[in-house]
């Protein structure tokens, strides 16, 4: 993959985790259980920093990136959080409608990591996305057994 292509897609990634960090904490305002909260907030702070560090490793901005070009996120990723409050405010059971859109958010997330490292990436890049990408699975997991004990 030359350097243009995978700096495109690095760009999407780094999108998309801003966009998890958004919604996490869209997700930790709406929610009831503090607990939940918590959890939201620990993710947030999460996939921010996923964020920064592929922006880093990936050398896809001139300088270090930005807070701004960081905190912007991607549209659909505003659709989404704009979704999750619709759901939020029509529905009896929200804390579990939240962790069912965080979980789907998840593995849409883990959609593009996975495509990202079919095209071959520098290793440190890779390594990087690897190990962002074990830790989204974690949080799946974490967040189904969550799912489970609310319903």
């Amino acid at each position: 993959m030359d350097t243009a292509n995978y700096e495109s897609e690095i760009k999407d990634v780094i999108e998309r985790n801003v966009d998890a960090y958004r919604g996490y904490e869209k997700a930790a305002e709406k929610v009831k259980d503090p607990n939940l909260e918590s959890v939201f907030h620990q993710q947030a702070s999460q996939r921010k920093q996923f964020a920064y560090e592929l922006a880093s490793t990936a050398h896809v901005y001139d300088d270090e990136p930005t807070v701004k070009q960081i905190q912007d996120g991607s549209f659909e990723g505003n659709l989404h959080r704009t979704w999750m409050d619709i759901k939020a405010a029509f529905s009896s059971d929200n804390d579990e409608k939240i962790v069912e859109e965080c979980i789907r958010g998840e593995k849409s997330a883990l959609d593009e990591y996975e495509d990202i490292t079919s095209h071959g990436l520098p290793h440190e890049l890779e390594n990087k996305i690897h190990e962002q990408e074990r830790t989204i699975r974690e949080c799946i997991s974490d967040l189904e057994r969550i799912e489970n004990r609310l319903h």
